[in-house]
């Protein structure tokens, strides 16, 4: 069974019965104590109760919107931790393939199709920062790698390959990073 209320205690939101706390609901056009339980009629109009309805539609509504754009950037910097991985994965494993190529070589055994599968690995490592938002730590790893193979090419007889190949990728890292500079 529910009461009237003064407006009094309505606005300090405190049962008139045991000074509890009110729980005022709009929608309902009800108020009720939280202590003693009991519950007040409260003056609304329908237009009022409507657009409390409407508001707190919009409000369920932003808060799942802001859910997902929270989503949605937690996955942003997973994609872009594992893209990082890569990169370092794809230039780490150019380098072993070079390192494979030195050995070989002072084995005796022909290289170059080794060093240059390792030297496309490189290059190409350096290229793919081009299609994403590389960071400044992505660039980095892929002009050391191309440093390295320089340094690299000279423990080999002819390491021509190596030392063009290393130049080729730092020239492509600087192209990629001064193009993602322009565009942003």
């Amino acid at each position: 069974m529910s009461r009237e209320i003064s407006s009094e205690k309505l606005k300090e939101r405190i049962c008139p019965i045991c000074g509890g706390k009110l729980d005022v609901r709009i929608e309902d056009a009800l108020a009720v104590c939280q202590y003693c339980g009991s519950e007040f009629d409260i003056p609304v109009s329908d237009e009022l109760r409507s657009e409390f309805i409407r508001s707190k539609d919009r409000m369920k509504k932003e808060e799942r919107i802001e859910k997902r754009l929270n989503e949605v950037k937690e996955e942003e910097k997973r994609k872009e931790s594992n893209a990082k991985m890569g990169q370092l994965v794809a230039v780490a494993a150019s380098l072993i393939i070079l390192v494979i190529s030195i050995i070989m070589e002072r084995n005796g055994q022909n290289a170059s199709l080794v060093e240059m599968v390792g030297v496309i690995a490189l290059i190409a490592a350096a290229a793919a920062l081009g299609r994403k938002r590389a960071t400044l730590f992505e660039f980095g790893i892929s002009a050391l790698g191309g440093i390295i193979s320089i340094v690299l090419s000279r423990f080999l007889y002819n390491g021509s390959m190596l030392e063009l190949g290393g130049g080729i990728a730092i020239f492509v890292v600087i192209i990629m990073y001064v193009k993602g500079i322009t565009k942003h």
